[in-house]
């Protein structure tokens, strides 16, 4: 079992570098976690699990199913959480005070465990957050509990990069029941870098007081192709903060610089010294790349498109970044991307300049109404619509797809209602049910700039409540009023939440959605032999997959999807940018062989009590 001493401490990456390293030995392997609280999920047969353990399933090469993450909370605010149990919604706990609701389901959890273990060989197990949060420990369904069900024994890991790492991993065992201490059987030093000799005497000084040995030092590698269960953004934020761009980059922070310089560059489209707009160092054959290959990166230059690609290769993409953000690591594929930047927006001050090139994506949500309320406090919203009107790219997907309509409408006050952007002509009913599937469909004909999408199979998942539908004419009419009203009453609020008295980019999108709109009345009439055959659409919007699964704007630069992973598709990758992302089979072994390499010779088989390889059985294949 691996046990973190915070969370982020690297407890999931650990995890499923393990479950490859154990599987490679010819171990049937699958992992467990009983409790995980994320935003971040997959669709498995049965339902949905955290995306963490839906990656560890992958790199043991098994099936990914409900049993592995039993019990997913998906926050929806600050003081509540959507409880899925077994794959699927339980309204009965969801209501359910905390303690009250681990109490209840403690014993489904130690059952479902206990059938896995009859299942397989080795069941790696990950904790949450930390064992010694004593103010959990009565009600705790996650942690030391399942270790003693399961008579586990444990890893305890910390994140070195952030500091304190030797006081955390010794008040963590402090703290820790001295029966639970006892499972301990190494500490794992996570996100080294700099001179291994300066740790010393570190280790041989935590050995003497706990008797627990550091048994691995993991070095740094932020290049390795796995989603990070808290997203990409997250860790490239912290480096900005300490004045450094990322790892495996090449580059370094100009002397003298500071956060807000960098910050203010970022914004503006530059970048440090040294560095072009990714972040890349500025050579012709620079360091490793994010795909492990040294050798020179190609950048491509905004408005420069290669003769044999009818749309251009965007420079920068801009996240959204609202607090309800749900799948955000479906991104990844993107942020390893060559020659592209992806910048996440958290708010007004954040946003990038960006080209008519260049995209803006509303990601997913948990809470659309609380979403679309935060990207209008911000003044995103005319943002958003000033790029569109230029003709820039804009995608919305799921809850961004939501946002994307003419409104929201909530008849069992289930998410909330609210007026969309209005740059598609749509409306999303709320209703009971959630939708949990996974498709794999093909886009229709598209027009303008997303048309290197038509005809392009895309494989993805559905996690929603909601139905979207084009509005009639005359609901649209009435909201593109209630829009335009709203907007000139927002002004004075843009102006407050960008920190600018500039009224130009307000007037810009007035003046702009006017063009707009006289080109969408001129292509809307060509849009019928445009989309999905069978599909309807009304004036300005087309359906471009099946099922109302996708929607496009008759312009074509305006697109709304309801499934993710799409970027987790080769075909789609080619089509968009001309790359392709690393197969996950090779992550999971570099994974492997990059943790395995870290731990001290024998601990691993030792963990098990036994040598490896075992006779009969084979290495995962995928």
């Amino acid at each position: 079992m691996v046990l973190g001493t915070s969370s982020g401490a690297g407890k999931s990456w650990l995890v499923t570098a393990l479950c490859r390293w154990y599987a490679r030995q010819g171990l049937r392997v699958a992992p467990f976690k009983a409790q995980n609280m994320s935003n971040n999920a997959r669709v498995v047969a049965g339902g949905e699990i955290g995306s963490a353990q839906y990656f560890q399933a992958l790199a043991a090469g098994v099936e990914p199913t409900v049993q592995m993450n039993p019990l997913l909370l998906k926050p929806e605010a600050d003081t509540r959480s959507q409880v899925v149990l077994l794959g699927q919604v339980d309204a009965r706990l969801t209501g359910m005070p905390w303690r009250a609701r681990c109490a209840e389901v403690w014993p489904l959890l130690a059952q479902t465990l206990d059938d896995l273990r009859r299942q397989y060989d080795v069941i790696v197990i990950e904790g949450a957050g930390s064992p010694a949060e004593i103010n959990l420990q009565s009600s705790d369904v996650v942690n030391l509990r399942v270790a003693r069900h399961a008579d586990a024994v444990c890893l305890l890991v910390s994140d070195i990069d952030r500091g304190g790492a030797f006081a955390h991993l010794y008040g963590t065992w402090a703290l820790m029941p001295e029966d639970d201490r006892r499972r301990l059987r190494g500490f794992v030093l996570n996100r080294f870098r700099g001179d291994p000799g300066l740790l010393a005497p570190a280790p041989e000084r935590m050995l003497e007081m706990t008797g627990v040995p550091v048994v691995a030092t993991v070095p740094m590698w932020t290049g390795h192709g796995l989603p990070e269960e808290d997203g990409w953004f997250q860790y490239r934020d912290r480096q900005t903060a300490q004045g450094s761009p990322p790892d495996d980059r090449g580059c370094q922070p100009a002397q003298g610089r500071t956060l807000c310089d960098m910050d203010r560059q970022a914004a503006q489209g530059r970048s440090p010294e040294g560095c072009d707009g990714a972040g890349n160092a500025r050579a012709s054959a620079g360091p490793r790349g994010d795909d492990g290959v040294p050798g020179p990166r190609q950048v491509e230059v905004a408005g420069a498109c290669p003769a044999d690609r009818p749309v251009c290769v965007p420079a920068r993409i801009a996240l959204l970044v609202p607090p309800r953000i749900s799948n955000l690591d479906e991104f990844e594929p993107l942020a390893a991307l060559r020659g592209v930047q992806l910048v996440a927006v958290r708010e007004a001050g954040m946003r990038p300049e960006l080209s008519v090139d260049d995209w803006i994506i509303l990601p997913g949500s948990k809470h659309t109404s609380t979403d679309l309320a935060w990207l209008k406090r911000q003044g995103l919203d005319a943002w958003v619509r000033a790029h569109a009107a230029r003709g820039g790219r804009v995608l919305g997907i799921c809850g961004g797809l939501q946002i994307l309509g003419q409104a929201l409408r909530d008849p069992l006050g289930l998410d909330g209602a609210g007026q969309g952007l209005g740059l598609l002509p749509l409306q999303t009913v709320f209703g009971r049910e959630k939708v949990l599937r996974r498709r794999t469909e093909r886009f229709g004909s598209l027009p303008g700039p997303w048309s290197v999408l038509s005809g392009v199979q895309v494989t993805g998942y559905e996690i929603h409540q909601g139905q979207t539908q084009p509005v009639g004419a005359d609901i649209m009419a009435g909201a593109t009023e209630a829009i335009v009203v709203a907007e000139a009453a927002e002004v004075a609020d843009v102006m407050e939440a960008t920190g600018t008295t500039e009224t130009a980019e307000i007037a810009e999108v007035a003046e702009a959605t006017e063009s707009a709109e006289a080109t969408e009345a001129t292509e809307a009439a060509a849009g019928a032999a445009i989309g999905v055959p069978g599909v309807p659409g009304v004036m300005g919007v087309l359906g471009v997959l099946p099922d109302g699964l996708g929607w496009c704007n008759a312009r074509g630069n305006v697109l709304g999807v309801y499934l993710h992973g799409m970027f987790e598709n080769d075909d789609v990758l080619q089509a968009l940018f001309g790359q392709q992302a690393r197969p996950l089979a090779a992550v999971f072994d570099g994974l492997a062989d990059h943790v395995g390499n870290s731990f001290a010779p024998g601990v691993l088989d030792g963990l098990l009590g036994m040598r490896f390889p075992r006779p009969g059985r084979r290495p995962p294949s995928g």
